[in-house]
């Protein structure tokens, strides 16, 4: 379980990071405004899996080092890429 929602929220964080700046592109249209619902969407999900993430207890099969890989690689993606959305929606609505 822990690999199949390391994979799915690395996806929910891309998709969003993707989404965010289709919205700064089409900044102050209909199309930019549905990017960026679709961004908070994508974020949504991330957040979801990255809770149910941190509740997932290491599997016997799988090795402390890769555990903690496998917890590095997600915590390291989605602090970064929650910074550079948070920059990204500032100047989203920045006027």
């Amino acid at each position: 379980m822990l690999k199949y929602l390391k994979e799915h929220i690395l996806e929910e964080i891309d998709g969003a990071m993707d989404y965010m700046e289709k919205a700064l592109e089409h900044k102050g249209t209909s199309e930019g405004c549905t990017f960026r619902k679709m961004a908070d969407m994508e974020l949504e999900h991330a957040n979801a899996l990255t809770n149910m993430f941190r509740d997932e207890p290491k599997p016997e099969s799988m090795t402390d080092e890769e555990y903690g890989a496998t917890q590095k690689a997600v915590l390291d993606k989605y602090i970064n890429a929650m910074s550079a959305i948070e920059a990204m929606r500032k100047l989203y609505w920045k006027k």
